[in-house]
């Protein structure tokens, strides 16, 4: 008796990850979008790094945070962020404060240097972007951001 092989249609949720090339192709866009970022930066005569962008963006948005802090609002790691500002510091884009209420953690501020290095990045980084999502119209945009949103959510929800 001869086998039938039915090619069965795959419902991409419930297979395997090896199965769901989405995931390789977030990981190529993100690691492209940071590797093209850093180019960019440095293409413009400037010395920091697209995650020293991110902590930066941090102060900029409140000065004063402790790393926990720092941590939350970027989603890095307490080694990775303590290594930017590490490295902010010796740049002499930021500066550590001890915490006056713990004297166990600092609070990080920023240099007028690295007040001043918003104005000058923010026009790159608006021009980069654009040229990233170029041929988005506002409301693919907003979904395309909702859709990342959901699955950042998810992934929250997740138990391991």
């Amino acid at each position: 008796m001869a086998t039938n092989y039915r090619i069965k249609k795959m419902d991409i949720r419930q297979e395997p990850f090896i199965f769901r090339p989405i995931g390789d192709k977030l990981h190529k866009v993100g690691h492209k979008l940071k590797l093209r970022l850093q180019q960019e930066i440095q293409n413009n005569g400037y010395s920091v790094t697209p995650d020293q962008v991110i902590v930066l963006g941090s102060l900029w948005n409140d000065e004063g945070l402790s790393q926990n802090e720092i941590c939350a609002f970027t989603t890095k790691g307490k080694s990775n962020v303590t290594r930017i500002i590490d490295n902010l510091v010796k740049k002499e884009l930021a500066y550590r404060e001890t915490d006056p209420r713990d004297r166990r953690s600092s609070k990080v501020f920023l240099t007028d240097s690295g007040r001043n290095l918003k104005n000058l990045i923010y026009p790159i980084l608006q021009e980069y972007f654009s040229h990233a999502f170029a041929g988005f119209s506002d409301k693919e945009f907003a979904h395309f951001e909702s859709y990342l949103i959901r699955v950042a959510d998810n992934l929250d929800k997740m138990d391991f």
